[in-house]
């Protein structure tokens, strides 16, 4: 075997451990290679274990399989099958194709994309591939696939651009030209400070596509409905799905926190504002958002609600008779912060316990 497709065959070796699902295509060649690999080097065992017979028997193994499963690199994979389809090591009946049709489990997105396309022009017999297939048919029709690349510039009456769009995948273009806010209720980049003209010629500076919204009236009053609408949908969905969702409503600071089996919810969460908060092991809402909350969520006649009482706890009770404590500080540079920050109604963010998690109140979704 070429040195080119010993690589490969190395590195789906690797890529075994990664995902089971493809594993067991070449979990029989690793007895071999740990046979081979005594007094051997890694490119002699490996293009032993895959001259092998037993290579074409689908047994998975766990000889050094917890190894082979820390393994997650998917780097490289597509130069080294199209280096060695150009060598000619890679012919349409080699276990090496019969891999590569496995691969796409471990790859993502334009990866498998690109890999049925050099399979197809390369190896004419893998075009009969029904996995390969259905999973680039999938990616095609997704709607991540549809989304907008572009960014759309809109003008406020208040003066100023607001931006959206593809803003995730140019975040770092928008806050390299200055002047940017991160709007979380409109899902948007805003500018007060520019106009679209003079954002739109910085923009297309850096490359960035730019398309403008011609719409007449207020960019922001726009927004508002479109989001107003997607909600709408959202919650109506959300009432018809009978989830037969167990969750808990309780109070967390100035916020409103759910738990329980929320996995049926997380669109009406989403879309009433919510948080996935990690280390509190639940959902977290704007407190404003409490009674539209509980509406969406008792709509839905499948779900038990169980709504905690605001009722103060025994600490609080014990403070109402005098022994009030004040909430810790700590100094950051020349401020004194508290421990908990709230920030208004948009959620509550923890200075302790909030260290290492999914908790960006702040942060883009789109």
């Amino acid at each position: 075997m070429a040195e080119d497709g010993v690589e490969v065959a190395t590195e789906l070796v690797r890529l075994a451990g990664a995902d089971e699902q493809c594993a067991h295509l070449i979990g029989s060649a690793l007895p071999l290679l740990v046979e081979a690999s005594k007094g051997a080097s890694p490119s002699q065992a490996v293009a032993a274990s895959f001259a092998h017979p037993a290579w074409l028997r689908a047994s998975l193994v766990e000889t050094r399989g917890d190894e082979l499963r820390k393994c997650r690199s998917r780097r490289g994979v597509l130069a080294q099958l199209r280096a060695a389809m150009s060598a000619g090591c890679a012919g349409p009946t080699t276990p090496l194709v019969s891999a590569a049709t496995a691969v796409p489990r471990c790859l993502r997105g334009t990866q498998v994309l690109e890999l049925r396309a050099l399979l197809d022009k390369s190896c004419p017999m893998v075009k009969g591939c029904a996995e390969l297939h259905r999973r680039t048919d999938a990616i095609e029709r997704s709607p991540l696939r549809r989304r907008p690349r572009s960014l759309i510039l809109g003008a406020c009456e208040q003066g100023g651009v607001l931006v959206t769009g593809d803003t995730l995948g140019n975040k770092a273009h928008l806050k390299a030209v200055g002047g940017a806010t991160w709007e979380a209720r409109l899902e948007a980049w805003r500018f007060r400070d520019k106009t679209v003209a003079e954002l739109r010629a910085e923009l297309e500076k850096r490359g960035v596509a730019v398309d403008e919204d011609t719409a007449e009236g207020d960019a922001v009053a726009r927004r508002e409905a479109r989001l107003q609408g997607v909600k709408g949908a959202t919650l109506a969905r959300a009432a018809a799905a009978q989830a037969h969702a167990h969750v808990r409503v309780s109070r967390h600071k100035r916020a409103v926190l759910v738990t329980g089996d929320t996995k049926q919810l997380v669109d009406a969460l989403r879309a009433l504002g919510g948080k996935w908060i990690r280390t509190l092991g639940g959902w977290c809402l704007p407190g404003s958002a409490r009674v539209e909350l509980l509406s969406a969520l008792r709509a839905d006649s499948t779900n038990v609600v169980t709504e905690e009482s605001d009722a103060p706890t025994s600490g609080a009770a014990a403070s109402a008779h005098g022994s009030r404590t004040k909430p810790s500080k700590r100094k950051r540079g020349q401020h004194e912060v508290p421990d908990a920050v709230c920030e208004g109604d948009g959620g509550c963010v923890d200075g302790g316990e909030a260290e290492g998690a999914d908790e960006d109140f702040d942060f883009e979704h789109e």
